[in-house]
């Protein structure tokens, strides 16, 4: 019988109780790992949640004679579109930068219907 263990065990181990023991603790160390693992893949999945995922940047032409699109408005939100429509209306003698907060894909502010477009593109971006 011992002959027939250490062919199929190997011949460091004694006998089949020792072997079943051994193999024991170490599927109770990955279990052990695999929580941990787990357990930071949520972590990381609440970071990414939050991080800006999808953006969307809109050029125009906000003021008459202004020329070359240089307004912008770009919205940039995350996964459950939260974030900012930042706008900067520039003339030829000043810029001006103007902030909304998006909550829940709503602004605190009324949006111009540039803010509007670029916020709808950005919501239904895939970035």
């Amino acid at each position: 019988m011992r002959q027939g263990q250490k062919l199929l065990l190997g011949a460091d181990q004694q006998d089949l109780v020792e072997y079943a023991v051994g193999l024991l603790a170490r599927v109770e160390h990955v279990e052990a790992r695999a929580g941990q693992v787990d357990g930071r893949v949520g972590q990381v999945t609440e970071r990414l949640d939050g991080c800006l995922q999808r953006w969307s940047l809109l050029r125009y032409d906000a003021l008459e004679g202004a020329g070359g699109r240089q307004s912008v408005s770009m919205a940039m939100l995350d996964s459950a579109s939260n974030g900012v429509v930042l706008t900067a209306i520039e003339d030829r003698e000043y810029a001006r930068i103007y902030v909304r907060q998006i909550t829940s894909g709503a602004s605190d502010l009324e949006l111009s219907p540039e803010e509007r477009r670029a916020l709808e593109q950005a919501q239904s971006s895939g970035r």
